[in-house]
């Protein structure tokens, strides 16, 4: 949940919403937190209108403690 929630302060800081994220890259350090990792995800992206995903299952991330790694690319709606 954390991870979506600095997501979500990130976007927001740019005037942005998951409806902007067209891709995301998502990594976990073992296929048991996948379940976990889909709930949290359809709390905060609609199912209508998914971006683009890529799931990776790595040995280990930057810091040994972390679990999992989100990164999104969002979309600037064009200027008025």
């Amino acid at each position: 949940m954390q991870v979506h929630e600095n997501i979500r302060a990130a976007l927001a800081s740019l005037g942005l919403g998951f409806e902007d994220v067209i891709r995301t890259d998502n990594y976990i350090t073992d296929r048991k937190y996948l379940p976990v990792l889909r709930e949290v995800r359809a709390r905060y992206f609609t199912s209508a209108h998914p971006p683009a995903s890529t799931l990776l299952v790595v040995d280990g991330l930057f810091r040994p403690d972390l679990l999992v790694e989100v990164a999104v690319e969002a979309v600037l709606p064009p200027a008025p």
